[in-house]
């Protein structure tokens, strides 16, 4: 009789059990019970079935030998230049530019006698110097005489300046053409033949002869000052433009001459008392020392608030593509886990601060924090990416230059209107299109933006088309003005198709660089995925089997600080 019970009780509940197995695969999706149904169906936690498998082991086996042993990809990336900043300043110090013009005498004599007779002759010469012959006016010659008879000559550098029959007394000054000045000058005195008087002499005594002149100094008209270029600066220049204030009177100053580095990049009359701007081609600027030089012919010219500005062009960083053959993978499916499941990473605007996560790496950590806001863009302040901004301390607004913002995307009402505010319907001038809503969809209306950093970084915020491979960019999807939605696949499926390489092999990446002294930092992504890079040694090997892909994938390259890569590799190795 107890046995009869005890089968009876076992019975009862195999029945309940299969009634709750029916019940189960009554409220399924269609798709999942016939491929749970079929033997085709993996579980979450990685297990499945030998009939998900659509690619024979043979077939990947054959295609990974292939692999084993190739580089599949050698590039020599060479220098990647690091832009901590997107322009610079060249504060220079002022300068003071005139010329002075003085009477000088250029030539003095005591006395001088000169006669022509018969069977008796005296002809005198005088060198005089001009230190700087285009910058000496009103030249005269002046002279007494005590003694005349017959005509005097005086001839300059050869060109007869005076030819005339002159009297005793006091002359007036002789003006001398200053083109016909040189460095060196020669002036020849002489007198007339006697003719048929035979019997006489022509002469002439001359005493105080001086030669004078305005002698301008120009020693102060030019002034050259120096500011140094970076490489990286020079190497990535897109705009270089030069600010000045000159006080100065438009009437009595002459052109205003500037050279960059022996390059005229000005020569006229400036706006005298207000900045005056020059744009010049940045080709003209050298890495290192670069000379601005000043200089004016005529006045006084007091030249302040010197300020050369460049901008940098925005920066493309290199991106790499290699194949791998997709019948090098093992493929199945499986029920799309993150519709139950979710992977928080440290760093990702996923909703949840991971434990141990910084509020300078974590936007939803920051968010934790009262009045705190975020920056896209990590700035030069690694500290300053998560910080309380208030109406005591506007001065933030400008650390970070994607702007700062909330959890719904606001900026602080300290920070509205500039570069990085999404909600103010304007784009501020200069601000990018990656940084600023607004920018992106002023140049284009049927663009798309991504309200986050995408996957593979901030040139991917702002984009013109999208494919299906790109949607996935952004994590909370992209959007675009109005109804201009993106033409992106849905993602409700339940089944999703899953690979893994060949298991026993992995996929590495081999960095080679030029030297082993120097810091090497640099954030690298392998199709999206992200890892840092850092160190000091000759060579770099890093394993990223989990984050390739069947066909075409990239490797991206950041860096930290500059840079320079002699190799870079791929190749596929057995494993231990």
């Amino acid at each position: 009789m107890k046995k009869a019970q005890t089968a009876s009780s076992a019975a009862t509940l195999i029945i309940l059990i299969a009634g709750m197995i029916l019940l189960y695969l009554l409220f399924l999706p269609s798709a999942e019970r016939e491929a749970l149904l079929q033997d085709d169906y993996s579980y979450p936690d990685g297990g499945s079935s030998s009939s998900s498998t659509t690619i024979t082991t043979e077939t990947a086996t054959a295609a990974i030998e292939e692999l084993v042993g190739e580089t599949i990809l050698s590039e020599s990336p060479g220098q990647i230049y690091y832009l901590g900043e997107t322009s610079y300043e060249h504060e220079l110090s002022a300068v003071n530019l005139y010329t002075t013009t003085e009477a000088d005498v250029l030539y003095d004599l005591s006395s001088l006698y000169v006669k022509n007779g018969m069977f008796d002759q005296l002809f005198k010469e005088v060198t005089f110097y001009v230190d700087d012959p285009d910058y000496t006016d009103n030249v005269l010659l002046s002279f007494n005489i005590e003694k005349a008879q017959g005509r005097l000559m005086i001839y300059l550098n050869g060109e007869l300046i005076l030819d005339g029959d002159l009297g005793e007394g006091t002359l007036d000054p002789i003006e001398l053409d200053s083109s016909l000045l040189s460095d060196v000058n020669v002036m020849e005195f002489s007198v007339s033949e006697v003719g048929y008087k035979f019997w006489t002499t022509n002469e002439y005594q001359l005493e105080n002869i001086q030669i004078t002149g305005d002698v301008t100094d120009i020693s102060q008209q030019v002034s050259k000052t120096t500011f140094t270029v970076s490489d990286t600066e020079k190497y990535n220049l897109q705009r270089a433009r030069l600010y000045y204030y000159p006080d100065c009177s438009p009437k009595s100053v002459g052109a205003l001459r500037i050279t960059v580095n022996n390059d005229i990049i000005y020569s006229s009359i400036p706006d005298c008392q207000q900045i005056n701007m020059v744009e010049f081609s940045p080709s003209v600027l050298s890495a290192g020392d670069n000379y601005l030089t000043f200089k004016t012919e005529k006045g006084e010219y007091l030249i302040y608030s010197i300020n050369v500005k460049t901008e940098l062009e925005e920066q493309e960083f290199p991106t790499y593509y290699f194949e791998l053959d997709e019948d090098a993978f093992i493929y199945s499916e499986e029920v799309d886990r993150s519709k139950f499941t979710k992977d928080y990473n440290c760093g990702d605007t996923d909703g949840y601060c991971p434990s141990g996560c910084s509020e300078d790496d974590d936007p939803d950590c920051c968010f934790e924090g009262r009045n705190q806001y975020w920056c896209d863009v990590q700035p030069d302040d690694a500290e300053m990416r998560c910080t309380e901004i208030s109406e005591a301390d506007t001065s933030k607004c400008g650390y970070c230059p994607s702007g700062y913002e909330d959890e719904d995307g606001y900026a602080p009402d300290e920070c509205e209107e500039e570069c990085g505010d999404d909600r103010d319907g304007a784009c501020p001038s200069g601000c990018s299109k990656y940084y600023d809503q607004d920018c992106c969809y002023e140049e284009d209306e049927d663009n798309f933006w991504c309200n986050e950093v995408p996957i593979y970084g901030l040139s991917n915020a702002c984009e013109t088309s999208l494919s299906e491979d790109e949607c996935d960019h952004c994590p909370s999807g992209y959007e675009g003005e109005g109804s201009n939605d993106p033409d992106c696949p849905d993602e409700s499926s339940s089944l999703v198709e899953v690979y893994d390489f060949f298991p026993g092999y992995d996929v590495y990446l081999v960095f080679t660089f030029v030297d082993d002294t120097e810091r090497k930092n640099a954030d690298v992504y392998v199709n999206g995925h992200k890892f840092y890079l850092d160190t000091y040694d000759l060579e770099y090997v890093r394993q990223v089997t989990d984050y390739i892909e069947p066909g075409t994938n990239s490797i991206k390259i950041e860096p930290r600080r500059s840079l320079e890569i002699r190799k870079l590799e791929v190749v596929v190795e057995q494993g231990d």
